[in-house]
């Protein structure tokens, strides 16, 4: 096992799909995982990570324990829930924690660096999204992760490493967070319950994540041009559709209530342009959100996590 890589936040939801394709590909992966985390025995009977139990921003203490990396896979980040989104003191952290992964990646040796970015960056847009809409982001997480690529991009040509600033739109799958719409939706349905629903008009998208972590694995490993890709898939529909998929996947179990409130903030609506990535990696995977659905609920009635 030649290659390896570093990651941080290995144990998140699309982290720990991402480290898994990697070692499928047989890389070494140099896991950065907090002393604290509930997961950090995650990968304890996996050979190609090497867990590395450190906080990320406190690379004095992990980076003597890696000898060298390829590449570096950053998707560690706090202050993802509602709360912290809007704390400028927790994202102002995780910028500061991103310039020190950037300076250690340097000290390795890194090649490449692939940054969990988002389409928060972009903030409301109503039409297409491509990767030359112009950022206007409205939330401090949106905000901090634009500020991430205005600082470190300059950084990274200069120390030669291609940084890859991936603009993840709306991933789903088992792992993921309870809050989420699919998560709160496949769990309260399979459990005969009801979903109180906003009018669920916008447009958005959301992406199977092992299909992301394969495309993200892509494009890192692809040679191309380094920059900001979106990472979506092609199915983007009103929202509303995508609930539907999921009560008909749970057998029409439990019930929902469309417009049984309003936020009375501006609709957030998601159209993603991929044709940058396909140009890069080929053909983005896609697979259908109702087999995807039903691979959640599989996974569901097996372990009984409810």
């Amino acid at each position: 096992m030649g290659r390896s890589f570093v990651i941080t936040g290995a144990t998140s939801f699309l982290g720990r799909y991402i480290t898994r394709e990697l070692c499928a590909r047989g890389y070494r992966v140099y896991a950065i995982v907090r002393p604290e985390s509930p997961y950090r025995d995650l990968f304890q009977s996996e050979s190609c990570v090497v867990t590395v139990s450190a906080n990320m921003g406190d690379t004095e203490a992990w980076l003597p324990m890696i000898p060298a990396a390829d590449g570096f896979v950053h998707f560690g980040w706090d202050g993802i829930g509602s709360v912290g989104r809007g704390s400028p003191a927790i994202q102002r952290k995780n910028v500061e924690d991103t310039l020190k992964c950037m300076d250690a990646a340097i000290e390795l040796g890194c090649k490449s660096f692939l940054f969990a970015g988002s389409q928060a960056e972009y903030g409301l847009h109503d039409g297409m999204i491509n990767e030359q809409t112009i950022c206007m982001p409205v939330t401090e997480y949106g905000k901090a992760k634009r500020e991430v690529f205005l600082r470190c991009f300059p950084a990274a040509q200069e120390a030669r490493i291609k940084w890859y600033q991936a603009r993840i739109f709306s991933v789903y799958g088992v792992g993921d967070h309870p809050w989420t719409l699919v998560t709160s939706c496949v769990r309260t349905f399979l459990q005969s319950g009801n979903m109180n629903l906003s009018p669920c008009t916008q447009q958005w998208n959301y992406m199977y994540a092992p299909d992301a972590a394969k495309a993200l694995c892509d494009l890192l490993l692809s040679g191309a041009p380094a920059g900001v890709y979106n990472v979506a898939s092609h199915d983007t529909r009103v929202l509303k559709s995508f609930v539907e998929d999921i009560y008909r996947a749970c057998g029409g179990r439990g019930s929902y209530t469309v417009g049984a409130y309003t936020s009375g903030e501006p609709v957030h609506s998601l159209q993603p342009d991929v044709s940058k990535l396909e140009g890069a990696i080929g053909a983005v995977p896609q697979t259908r959100f109702s087999d995807g659905i039903h691979k959640m609920i599989d996974f569901f009635q097996r372990t009984g996590e409810l």
